[in-house]
């Protein structure tokens, strides 16, 4: 793939984007003719280095400047300048953001748009002196470093969107000069370490997005940032975070873990997030909890630690929780769960545990848990459920058990809904089976090893108390309203 002297590269997959289909539909023509007038202008900029600056078009107070080979070319727009708060340029071309570029619109200017705009570089000072702006969009470039002042002269940006790009690193000094900024997304990049102090002066940021980059661990020093509330870091590739990572993140209200290489998780790395609401730790490789793990998260009203590798989960593990509402347990390898673990929790709406090893469930399984209003225990190995399991769960909308190997239907329940398809059922007294059941309003229960004689009865009752039966494919086989059968 040869780069032409804008260094850029026009690829195969791009060249065949040229390619289309002329459409016969009427609303389709002029989106057709805008793509075609897009990569045929792809194709010459990219291998032939043209100039071009299609007029701008100004559209309210936006002024859209459409394919842009470099800013040099866009010097006309100065002209088109007036009652705009945001320039757009939509469909261009363009590998540097030169400096002092848009010193002439200094004015005014709140919104610029760079994004997918095939961006190699930004000179320092390129925004330099547009102390209007407030947010700023260079994603989906190919960006692979930011200058030391590269932001200088935009003191007033809330908002600055970085991801999609190729950085590898972020110097300490990139955001100096953005102590207005309350957005900042990075994701998508290919960063693989923070050094301490990369935000130090942003002491106005509220939202840091760094997923789908390759970090491998976060030190201590990296997030001194006490105005921060929403963190994402999912998605990379961390296997430690030092304990004291996020002490200074006091207002942190959600941070997302999820899809990351944690293993273990040291004493007291959550021990500063005293307004954490949510917690996402799911798609890690965790094989431990402890009283301290989340012992100071006082307020985290829903956690997920599912998809992990958890083993055992012991009383006091969630003690201080009293505010949680979801639990997410689910694809882990317990197999046995004291009720004493959810002693401390009652605010508890909606457990799921699906994907484990568990066998049965006892009557004191979710004493502690009356306010449940969904459980979710799908997927698991379940032969047997104790009369009175679920029968102190006044609340309860959602039960699903299905994915199992339930061969009774005897325990009583206030679920409106019941979910027991794949399973091992065969007959249930229909009359008894709705007084189990008195708040019932659907139920789903394909796929088990229905009697055909029981089942009649059964569809006939539910259908008498107006109780929905979901999902029941039409079977080829001896069927009851579509839910297969066998005559003995």
């Amino acid at each position: 793939m040869a780069k032409n002297s804008l260094g850029l590269s026009l690829s195969s997959s791009e060249l065949l984007n040229l390619i289309f289909i002329v459409p016969t539909s009427k609303p389709c023509v002029e989106k057709f003719e805008k793509a075609m007038k897009h990569s045929i202008f792809l194709l010459i900029a990219l291998s032939f280095n043209a100039v071009f600056c299609q007029e701008c078009e100004k559209e309210d107070s936006r002024l859209i400047c459409r394919y842009v080979t470099s800013m040099k070319s866009a010097v006309h727009l100065s002209k088109s300048i007036k009652n705009v708060d945001v320039i757009d340029f939509d469909d261009s071309v363009i590998p540097v953001v030169e400096k002092d570029f848009f010193r002439r619109f200094t004015k005014g200017i709140e919104l610029v748009w760079l994004d997918n705009s095939y961006v190699n570089e930004v000179e320092s000072e390129a925004f330099d002196g547009m102390k209007d702006l407030t947010s700023l969009h260079l994603e989906d470039n190919n960006i692979v470093e930011l200058k030391p002042h590269t932001f200088k002269g935009i003191p007033n940006l809330e908002e600055l969107y970085l991801g999609g790009n190729n950085l590898f690193e972020v110097q300490p000094e990139t955001f100096d000069f953005l102590n207005k900024l309350k957005i900042l997304n990075l994701q998508d990049n290919n960063l693989v370490e923070l050094a301490p102090g990369t935000f130090k002066n942003l002491e106005s940021l509220e939202d840091l997005t760094i997923l789908y980059n390759n970090l491998l661990k976060i030190g201590d020093g990296v997030f001194d940032l006490k105005q921060l509330k929403y963190l994402y870091l999912q998605s990379n590739s961390l296997t430690e975070i030092s304990p004291k990572a996020f002490e200074s993140l006091i207002n942190l209200e959600k941070l997302n873990l999820y899809n990351n290489n944690l293993f273990v998780l040291k004493p007291g790395t959550f021990n500063h997030l005293i307004n954490l609401k949510e917690l996402d730790l799911g798609f890690n490789s965790i094989i431990s909890l402890d009283y301290q793990t989340f012992g100071s998260l006082i307020k985290l009203e829903i956690l997920n630690i599912g998809y992990n590798n958890i083993q055992d989960i012991e009383e006091g593990d969630f003690h201080n929780l009293k505010n949680l509402k979801e639990l997410h347990l689910e694809y882990n390898n317990l197999f046995k769960l004291s009720p004493a673990v959810f002693q401390n929790i009652s605010s508890l709406k909606v457990i799921n545990l699906s994907g484990n090893g568990f066998t049965e469930v006892t009557a004191n399984c979710f004493e502690h848990s009356m306010n449940l209003e969904e459980v979710i225990l799908n997927s698991n190995s379940i032969t047997t459920i104790e009369k009175d399991a679920f029968e102190n769960l006044k609340n309860l909308n959602k039960l699903d058990l299905s994915y199992n190997s339930i061969a009774n239907l005897d325990f009583t329940s206030s679920a409106k809904s019941l979910n027991v398809e794949y399973n091992s059922v065969k007959a249930v007294d229909a009359k008894t089976f709705i007084k189990q059941f008195p708040h019932l309003s659907n139920i789903t229960m394909n796929s088990n090893r229905w009697d055909c004689a029981s089942l009649v009865y059964v569809v006939k009752e539910l259908r008498d108390h107006h109780v929905d039966i979901l999902d029941n494919i039409i079977s080829d086989d001896t069927n009851v309203n579509g839910i297969s059968c066998s005559w003995e």
